[in-house]
């Protein structure tokens, strides 16, 4: 009797050991799963994307890789533009800060252009008061003269941009300042196709 209660708690135990096991090896499994669908590196998507009502158009110009004449029309439709704007916030990802992926921005080749033609190539450029460039926060505050009417489609202009070395899918957001706030107010993403050695339109 002895033996065979001995083998019954070896039993047990192999039994709560198995179900440890995969306990564990579920607990990876699932977190590999959840992580499909988030940023596996900064400013770089391989699955997910953004919602439908925050996802903003562009086109991109010379989009080949390490291209260093490449231009990005960041597009903005009249109904995002609730009321004047004042000021334009874009964050962008580390991939354009002059990493080894070899992206940059060119913040003195910056122009904001309304009622634009052909996707924002040619139309009406805003005089600008200044534009900054906070490197450190991966951030480009732009500052028109005037504010930009609301109800206004623009095109946020982005010339003489250097693309990375290899395609990827990376996110530009906007936050702008309407006339009457005191903070900027998230508007949308941008989640752009560079390098994808092929003109680009969203």
């Amino acid at each position: 009797m002895a033996f065979n209660r001995s083998k019954a708690r070896l039993f047990a135990g192999l039994i709560c050991s198995g179900l440890a096991i995969a306990g564990a090896w579920s607990g990876i499994f699932s977190a590999a799963g959840q992580a499909q669908s988030s940023s596996t590196l900064p400013g770089f998507t391989i699955f997910g994307g953004v919602d439908p009502d925050f996802r903003l158009r562009y086109i991109i110009d010379n989009n080949t890789p390490r291209n260093s004449d490449a231009r990005y029309y960041l597009q903005v439709d009249s109904n995002k533009v609730e009321r004047g704007i004042s000021e334009i916030e874009i964050s962008y990802p580390e991939a354009f800060t002059r990493s080894p992926n070899g992206a940059t921005l060119d913040p003195e080749n910056i122009e904001i252009r309304i009622n634009s033609s052909r996707g924002g190539r040619a139309g009406e450029s805003i005089p600008l008061e200044s534009v900054t460039w906070d490197r450190e926060s991966n951030r480009l505050e732009i500052y028109p003269q005037e504010l930009i009417p609301a109800d206004t489609e623009f095109v946020v202009a982005l010339l003489d941009v250097r693309n990375p070395r290899r395609y990827g899918m990376h996110q530009f957001n906007l936050r702008v300042l309407y006339q009457g706030d005191v903070t900027r107010r998230y508007i949308g993403t941008w989640q752009v196709e560079s390098a994808a050695d092929r003109p680009w339109q969203r």
